[in-house]
């Protein structure tokens, strides 16, 4: 699905820069796919959505990433 939707974006020239995927420690890594590909940084977090929002909250205040894709 991740391939998909940056593909998508790339395409249309809606992809970001510095853009940053965050996944859980436990999930499969994607790192080639993104960082090759998309030129995306993979960001390890531990597993649960308040370790993800933590993240999110944390770009948001110091604008150092972008998140491409929010649901």
């Amino acid at each position: 699905m991740l391939y998909y939707l940056l593909t998508v974006q790339k395409e249309t020239g809606k992809l970001i820069e510095n853009g940053v995927v965050l996944k859980s420690i436990v999930r499969v890594s994607c790192q080639q796919l993104s960082q090759n590909t998309f030129g995306m940084k993979i960001v390890d977090v531990l597993t649960g959505f308040k370790f993800i929002a933590e993240k999110i909250k944390q770009y948001e205040a110091d604008k150092s990433q972008n998140l491409p894709i929010r649901f």
